[in-house]
């Protein structure tokens, strides 16, 4: 039927990347079936690839309300909540969030990792470091995770470390720039520049 054709499509647009109609058919399938939380989560998604977060997080809030047991659209309001935070109050509301991920499902790497990222911006780096390693031993190769810690030790000035974690983020997520970023950074900081040259001519 109808329905199933727009999802089918929706699902297409967003293996394409192409997230603007994503967001057309989402909103579309939220004005014939209100109470579809797939359409939330979708519009959500869209909108933060379209670099839209507050509307993001209004998206992600309706659809946790409408399937408060979806630990993934938790943890992606979590981690745009993380991304868009300003204050202390902010980070704690998105840590809640994160935590809720959590508990609905324990081997959530990713809102492992976001949660360790609230909690490094919160100045809390005893938690933030345990979260970040706890997303690494259930996703190894997750870049973005090495990426988190790394920060954490380079905050905690434990540059050595700092480095080696952002070596493998860099090795496991190359398109991630930040990461990329702060390798050369953190090379120059223990004082290996022409390391830090070759590094960003790669």
């Amino acid at each position: 039927n109808q329905a199933n054709l727009q999802i089918q499509k929706l699902f297409e647009f967003h293996q394409q990347g192409d997230f603007a109609n994503v967001l057309k058919i989402a909103l579309q399938l939220q004005k014939h079936f209100p109470k579809f939380a797939l359409a939330y989560k979708a519009a959500g998604v869209a909108l933060n690839a379209l670099n839209r977060k507050a509307e993001a997080v209004l998206q992600m809030k309706k659809a946790v309300k409408l399937d408060p047991n979806d630990d993934e659209t938790l943890s992606n309001l979590g981690q745009i909540s993380v991304e868009i935070a300003k204050n202390p109050l902010e980070f704690n509301n998105a840590k809640n969030i994160l935590k809720e991920a959590l508990q609905k499902n324990p081997k959530n790497f990713v809102a492992l990792n976001n949660l360790a990222a609230a909690y490094s911006n919160l100045g809390d780096f005893v938690n933030a470091k345990i979260y970040a390693e706890n997303a690494i031993k259930l996703a190894p190769n997750y870049g973005i995770a090495h990426h988190t810690l790394a920060v954490i030790f380079a905050k905690t000035h434990q540059m050595l470390k700092a480095v080696e974690h952002s070596k493998l983020a860099t090795e496991f997520s190359p398109e991630f720039v930040p990461a990329c970023v702060n390798l050369i950074q953190y090379t120059l900081d223990i004082g290996e520049a022409e390391k830090a040259a070759e590094i960003a001519d790669i």
